[in-house]
């Protein structure tokens, strides 16, 4: 007969469970060991610093912080594009974005027509004022300059002012207000300086960053001429060369896709926190250096609203001759349309094509632009410099098309013989580099025969 196993032999035969962590218990002290570690990190840089390739690489001077873009709609923030930048810039339909009026830092104000001007421009001109309005891309902006009177419209409009007021204090260099009647006084008096249109000169700062010249020509109807300006300048070109020949205009980045896939929108806002929160971690900083990730480059902020700091500037540029053909021509045609524009306004534009670091000799450069063209590469600068020569011959061919309206200008090659740094990267500009690229905006107005003074005929 079979017999059952004892109790006694049960209980000894049964094994206890041995003990250890549940997964409750795990669960709850991951979170808590990150805020342990993150404490420590925090306490640590306190007494240490952070290292210097930490600073570099995260790039949070205040200068970086102040010019980095928050991309905004409906006065909120798009999630899933880059958050926590100091100037703003929200969707318009029809420029395609604007900077928001009323904001400023330490280093720049935009006032409530969101110009980047200290005071507002009002619409009805005094009787008095000369209005020069400056359009153009970031460059034209001052991206990255300490001030608002570092720009290239802060440094003409002196310039402007002082040639006014040369004429009323040495009136004998210039040539007179009334012609003499004899003939051999007139041709000798005529030889003289042309006096430059008298009054007070504002030259304001209505360059948006990473605008084309899609963006301009909508600028200039919709915003610009309204507020009967004297003199428009364009300056240009860069942008529509980087620029796919699909798009009539620089919009804000990925857009029409982020508004479009709710889904996504929906997972970038709630990965929101998460975000922050790495972005302020110093756990996470020291987890970045340990895996070696490479420096950002110095060429990352150049195009301002699109660039992948982990793609080479070089691939934005035009990779067939034919892409470089329609980027060319979106340019010409919209620049022609703000010819015709300003010209049925009765109003004088210079059209300019912008620098860029590869019109300066390459041979001698100081070692700051040095390194920006190393970054760089052959194959850019080679294909740079075979763009501009079609930029050049488009933007040259409009002051052959409409002589009594637009003069053309090159300001490309005009840091070829500059001993000191003129690019803190590809295309944007020290403050003493934008007084010269005044200077030579300042010696084409003073030649411009729409705003010279025509002497008068001696009254009978």
């Amino acid at each position: 007969m079979f017999k059952s196993p004892s109790r006694q032999k049960l209980r000894t035969g049964k094994k206890k469970p041995k003990k250890g962590l549940s997964p409750l218990w795990i669960l709850l002290s991951f979170p808590l060991l990150l805020i342990i570690l993150e404490v420590s990190a925090r306490l640590f840089f306190s007494f240490t610093g952070k290292p210097p390739r930490l600073a570099s690489e995260q790039d949070n001077s205040p200068l970086s912080q102040a010019y980095q873009l928050e991309f905004l709609t409906n006065n909120k923030p798009i999630q899933g594009l880059p958050e926590g930048g100091k100037l703003k810039i929200e969707r318009n339909p029809v420029l395609g974005y604007q900077l928001v009026p009323n904001q400023e830092s330490q280093f720049w104000r935009i006032n409530e027509q969101g110009l980047r001007e200290e005071v507002s421009i009002p619409q009805n001109k005094p009787s008095d004022e000369i209005r020069v309005f400056i359009m153009g891309g970031s460059s034209a902006f001052g991206y990255r300059t300490d001030s608002n009177q570092s720009t290239i419209a802060a440094k003409l409009e002196p310039l402007l002012n002082d040639r006014v007021a040369q004429q009323r204090n040495q009136p004998n260099q210039y040539q007179p207000e009334v012609l003499p009647y004899f003939q051999s006084d007139r041709v000798r008096l005529l030889q003289k300086i042309p006096r430059l249109r008298e009054g007070n000169y504002q030259v304001i700062n209505a360059a948006i960053p990473g605008y084309a010249s899609g963006n301009q020509l909508a600028q200039l109807a919709l915003e610009i001429l309204p507020y009967d300006p004297d003199l428009i300048i364009v300056i240009g070109g860069y942008k529509d060369l980087m620029l796919n020949s699909e798009q009539s205009f620089a919009d804000l980045p990925l857009i029409d896709t982020y508004l479009s896939d709710a889904p996504q929108h929906f997972r970038d806002y709630l990965r929101k926190p998460l975000n922050n929160w790495a972005q302020k971690s110093d756990l996470v900083q020291i987890a970045t250096a340990w895996m070696e990730t490479p420096p950002i480059p110095t060429t990352q902020s150049t195009l301002v609203l699109d660039q992948n700091p982990s793609e080479p500037l070089a691939n934005y540029l035009p990779q067939q001759p034919s892409e470089l053909v329609e980027r060319v021509e979106r340019y010409r045609q919209n620049s022609i349309q703000m010819v015709r524009l300003a010209a049925g306004a009765g109003v004088p534009l210079i059209s300019a094509v912008q620098p860029e670091i590869t019109g300066r000799d390459l041979e001698n450069l100081p070692r700051q632009e040095q390194e920006i063209i190393n970054e760089l590469g052959t194959d850019y600068i080679q294909e740079v410099q075979n763009a501009y020569t079609e930029l050049r011959k488009a933007n040259a061919q409009l002051q052959q098309t409409f002589p009594n309206n637009v003069n053309s200008v090159n300001l490309y090659p005009i840091y070829s013989d500059f001993s000191n740094q003129a690019f803190t990267d590809p295309i944007h500009l020290t403050s003493e580099a934008n007084s010269i690229a005044a200077q030579r905006l300042y010696e084409e107005i003073v030649n411009m025969p729409k705003l010279q003074i025509t002497p008068r005929e001696p009254s009978t």
